[in-house]
């Protein structure tokens, strides 16, 4: 399979055409627009110093019907070493093509993570290791990662070194557990405790939810299908937004082969509500009703109260709670997988924002 990168870049997706207008110009705002990441010479185009490194390379196999098919699978991180991080995975019956592929899921996975001088025994306010104590986990495999003085270095093996490194962290203590000879698992662990970095939760602050049914209960036990009535998930493609904790953590775990969930942020909210609101009566939902009936002055302020707790959905008189969104075009990506399967079924973090988007 030939790549021709020489060609000029014509963006397919918004976000890429809003990039190569200039309304987009650095990768914060990319990040932070809602709008996924689909083309990775969008990345090129926003961290032109990106830097490379394969970590693995194997072969997997699989039987058909015709008989075993070979493939190579390469293992690629991206990063600036300034604060942005990409992993991905790439397969094909050629090591270039695998490698090429890899790099380009790598970018399209790109996310911002943050440092800091979060050692006790430190204290020089510069940006040189974790702020604080983050956990990451994929498949046996669990990296923690503590604040370091400055001058530690990096106390890791060599895959998450590898990792940290294109990140910008210079200085980690860090703990693992679980089968790291593994080096997929390893890279995405270590991975997914840099990405916990940008989330910061305030003393007394709420974490929301939420949840989207993908799957139909056709043949399913009783208790599946009362749990999603609770969750007022009565039909397909239906989301609700919800509250951290045990009651509802409970519920979506019981349901977790059924949902997409993840942590909601207020820009998706908003959106959300924006697009998909309804008032009971078939009313409009606009910045004029919620500015006339709340004390916000518009969606926007509304969703982002939302999200830190001082209100809920239910304090807006007549909203409907329940969103009812649109499948995605083309349909979803594996709906009998979980997201670590390459599927779409259960926790996705931050990353359902980007679905929601895909269903508004």
């Amino acid at each position: 399979m030939a790549y021709d990168y020489e060609t000029e870049w014509v963006p397919k997706t918004r976000l890429g055409q809003l990039v190569k207008e200039g309304q987009v110009t650095s990768i914060e705002e990319a990040l932070s627009s809602g709008l996924p990441i689909k083309e990775p010479q969008l990345v090129d185009a926003l961290l032109p110093e990106l830097k490379e490194e394969v970590l693995d390379i194997n072969m997997v196999q699989r039987m058909t019907d015709s008989g075993r098919r070979v493939k190579f699978r390469a293992v690629v991180v991206v990063g600036n070493e300034d604060g942005y991080i990409g992993l991905g995975q790439g397969k094909d019956v050629q090591v270039g093509p695998a490698i090429r592929k890899a790099i380009d899921s790598a970018k399209i996975n790109i996310s911002g993570i943050k440092r800091g001088c979060g050692s006790w025994e430190c204290g020089c306010d510069t940006e040189h290791t974790v702020p604080f104590e983050v956990v990451g986990k994929m498949g046996s495999v669990k990296v923690i990662l503590k604040p370091a003085p400055r001058g530690l270095g990096l106390a890791a093996g060599k895959t998450a070194k590898t990792v940290m490194q294109l990140a910008g962290i210079k200085d980690v203590w860090t703990r693992t557990e679980g089968q790291t000879r593994t080096t997929l698992n390893f890279a995405k662990a270590t991975y997914e405790a840099l990405k916990r970095t940008a989330v910061v939760r305030t003393v007394g602050g709420k974490v929301m939810y939420t949840a989207v049914r993908l799957r139909s209960t056709v043949n399913t036990r009783p208790e599946i299908r009362d749990t999603l009535k609770m969750l007022r998930l009565n039909r397909l493609n239906h989301c609700v937004v919800l509250e951290e904790n045990p009651h509802n953590k409970g519920m979506i775990q019981k349901v977790k082969d059924y949902v997409a969930w993840g942590n909601i942020s207020p820009e998706a909210l908003s959106q959300l509500i924006r697009k998909r609101g309804e008032l009971k009566g078939n009313g409009a939902l606009d910045d004029e009703y919620v500015k006339e009936n709340t004390s916000f002055d518009g969606i926007n302020a509304l969703a982002q109260a939302i999200c830190s707790g001082e209100v809920s959905i239910k304090d807006v008189p007549m909203l409907n709670p329940v969103f009812r969104l649109h499948p995605p075009r083309k349909g979803h990506k594996g709906i009998k997988k979980t997201v670590p399967e390459g599927g779409v079924l259960g926790y996705h973090g931050d990353d359902i924002n980007a679905l929601l988007h895909k269903m508004r």
